[in-house]
């Protein structure tokens, strides 16, 4: 019995990781189709940026920095929206089911959640702003 439940929670823990890791696929293609509309629309202001002295890797961070920003602030959400929803599902059912109220968190899953997330929100902003680089400062100014 207890080596059929070991077998069920390992095949849990791998379902959850590949669950994870298509909704951080999904993410990096929303975050890279955001970064990219944000960058266009705000080609001038980058343009400027550059021409009164920021060079190109300035302004690729600062898009990065914006994207972490986006990523810490919206995962700091998700984890409590996340935890209070489970808790709260968790207490129901177990106390349908008659058994003992118990939490486990798996420290695993969020360290790999972590990071993947932590390398979508530099890869996504640093794709969105490799064409906008390459070009001329007058030429983005102008909106060429």
């Amino acid at each position: 019995m207890i080596d059929s439940l070991d077998v069920a929670i390992k095949i849990i823990d791998l379902f959850s990781m590949v669950i994870t890791v298509i909704a951080l696929i999904l993410s990096f293609f929303v975050l890279l189709i955001s970064f990219t509309a944000n960058v266009t629309e705000n080609a001038w202001e980058f343009g400027v940026l550059r021409a009164i002295g920021l060079n190109k890797s300035q302004m690729t961070r600062i898009y990065i920095y914006e994207s972490m920003s986006l990523m810490l602030s919206a995962g700091i959400l998700g984890i409590i929206v996340g935890v209070l929803t489970s808790t709260i599902m968790l207490y129901q059912s177990s106390e349908i089911s008659e058994l003992p109220f118990r939490i486990e968190f798996a420290p695993s899953l969020i360290a790999f959640t972590c990071v993947l997330s932590i390398m979508i929100a530099v890869l996504a902003p640093f794709y969105a702003t490799s064409n906008l680089k390459q070009k001329q400062i007058a030429n983005i100014i102008k909106g060429l």
